[in-house]
C-alpha cells in the first residue's frame, strides 16, 4: 500500500532527525575525546574536522 504524502513526509523527517542526531553525537564524542587528551595531533584535528563537516552537511540539507 503506497504511503500518503503526510506519511512520506513524516518518514523523511524522522530519517533526517536520525541522521542529524547521529552526526551530532559523533561530533560531540570527537570533541570530548580531544578535550580529554593532553596533546592533540594533526590526525586528531583531521578527525575532528571530518566530524564537523559531516555534521554541517546534515544541518544544511
Amino acid at each position: 500500500m503506497p504511503l500518503t504524502d503526510a506519511e512520506r513526509l513524516e518518514r523523511e523527517r524522522l530519517d533526517a532527525d536520525r541522521l542529524y542526531n547521529e552526526a551530532l553525537t559523533a561530533l560531540d564524542r570527537t570533541v570530548v575525546d580531544l578535550h580529554a587528551q593532553s596533546s592533540v595531533s594533526r590526525e586528531d584535528v583531521r578527525h575532528c574536522a571530518a566530524a564537523l563537516i559531516l555534521f554541517l552537511q546534515r544541518i544544511t540539507r
